[in-house]
């Protein structure tokens, strides 16, 4: 589920929220108060963001995205200024210096699934540019086979032919339960803080600081020791030549169980412990 909103104030620098007056952080919603990943610092310092959840998820759930975190563009997948589709009350072409817009070839795209997504032009022509996506069209609404980007901020350099570029999923969009297998590498998106009691609500993960998650059936990990994330609990985290020895076996990839905090409070296999989280 991606969500776009109608104004560019979404994208703004708002500075810090008034936490105790605004927001509750327990508070689920059926419908968004805030944009998806809109944050704020707590005065203590932990760290807040508000997500979507495609699914029920109990308090102090480690949770990450669901969905693939990127697509890739094929080479020569954007379309030249020249050749883009206008867009209709704009003077600059599509992929020119200062349009929002640029048109790519992209299959099985709905609309405005990519809201809220980072987009890097990683090779060729404006190469190392990062903007934020606010819309785009479906696959095919502007050109057979293509989509139409809309950015929050206009490019600095133009794109063409030979610009390859990587969309990121949102951490904060479609969460569930982390880690619920091993090859998973998508990251924490934060621990949830209230009850959600069905899909596609929206509320809030404490994404650092100190907060109460759900321990491992099996963890054994003391105060102070590291500890990992699966199936949405801290586990234990002793990476050893290169791999990460859980309570559950050995994963091959320390990649795909980073560490995520430290213990401060051990409440003993299958309760609730206290960590300090950091944002992964």
């Amino acid at each position: 589920m991606a969500l776009q909103y109608n104004n560019y104030y979404s994208n703004a620098i708002v500075g810090q929220p008034m936490a105790g007056g605004d927001i509750d952080i327990y508070e689920v919603n059926t419908t968004p108060k805030f944009a998806v990943g809109f944050g704020f610092v707590r005065a203590d310092g932990n760290k807040y963001r508000y997500c979507q959840f495609s699914a029920v998820t109990t308090p102090a759930t480690l949770v990450m995205t669901a969905s693939n975190v990127a697509q890739v563009t094929t080479v020569n997948g954007v379309i030249a200024p020249a050749s883009a589709v206008a867009v209709t009350g704009e003077n600059i072409a599509p992929g020119s210096i200062g349009s929002r817009y640029f048109e790519v070839t992209l299959s099985g795209v709905s609309a405005n699934q990519l809201s809220g997504n980072t987009l890097c032009i990683y090779s060729g022509t404006g190469a190392g540019l990062t903007y934020r996506v606010r819309g785009n069209t479906k696959t095919g609404g502007v050109a057979s086979g293509n989509v139409r980007i809309q950015l929050y901020e206009p490019l600095v350099l133009a794109v063409d032919a030979s610009s390859d570029i990587v969309l990121m999923q949102s951490p904060y969009n479609n969460v569930v339960a982390a880690y619920a297998d091993a090859a998973s590498i998508n990251p924490i998106a934060g621990v949830a803080c209230g009850s959600v009691n069905a899909a596609n609500s929206f509320g809030w993960v404490c994404e650092e600081g100190e907060v109460g998650v759900k321990q491992s059936a099996a963890i054994t990990v003391g105060i102070g020791v590291a500890v990992g994330a699966t199936a949405g609990t801290i586990d234990n985290w002793v990476p050893t030549a290169g791999t990460c020895v859980t309570s559950t076996g050995v994963v091959t990839n320390v990649a795909t169980q980073p560490m995520i905090g430290r213990v401060l409070f051990n409440g003993g296999a299958g309760e609730i412990g206290l960590i300090r989280l950091r944002a992964v």
